[in-house]
């Protein structure tokens, strides 16, 4: 959602550059690689992970969505709203949060039930666009250009870092060297 529309202006600038995107959400490899851009991987001292910037979880909607079945003002409220999870680890080397299943429960209670659980990442945001519930997602611009509406927007959920990771025998990279400077510069 975030890599893939910033790209186009440092190909232009580096047209012999080729990139290949390969979407893991779980068990990353730098190796399979040059470089992976995720939340930062522990024990692993051969990498140099440089931090790229943090975003933080909110919840989204479709306009459509909120019509229908009203604006949610607290937390709590969710409790009476279809929720969109997903189903994967993306959020922290642990595993998915799902935030949105407990943000506002009171100590000892159950997780609010998903009503739309996808394995996809690009899969909740489609979901969202077509009205089937509210999503939570990292703050990226790119979210608020496909026309979703942040939901409660003073609600700040976990803080996701993302890293820009690659192995220690590659930092004198020329390509790596000026897609970190090129991708550092972008808003995320």
């Amino acid at each position: 959602e975030w890599l893939a529309p910033c790209l186009k202006e440092f190909l232009k600038k580096h047209p012999k550059i080729h990139i290949q995107i390969l979407i893991r959400s779980e068990n990353i490899h730098p190796a399979e690689g040059d470089v992976a851009i995720c939340t930062f991987i522990q024990h692993q001292p051969h990498l140099i992970q440089k931090p790229l910037f943090t975003a933080y979880t909110r919840l989204f909607a479709s306009q459509s969505y909120l019509n229908k079945f009203g604006v949610p003002c607290s937390p709590e409220d969710l409790d009476n709203h279809q929720l969109i999870t997903y189903k994967g680890n993306h959020y922290s080397a642990y595993g998915s949060t799902n935030w949105i299943l407990n943000v506002g429960n009171r100590p000892g209670a159950s997780s609010r039930k998903s009503y739309f659980d996808i394995e996809s990442l690009h899969g909740t945001i489609n979901s969202a666009i077509q009205g089937y519930g509210i999503v939570e997602f990292p703050d990226y611009s790119k979210v608020f250009e496909l026309g979703l509406k942040q939901v409660m927007p003073e609600l700040v959920g976990p803080e996701i870092n993302i890293y820009y990771v690659f192995s220690q025998s590659r930092k004198t990279s020329k390509k790596l060297n000026l897609l970190y400077e090129f991708l550092s510069k972008q808003k995320k």
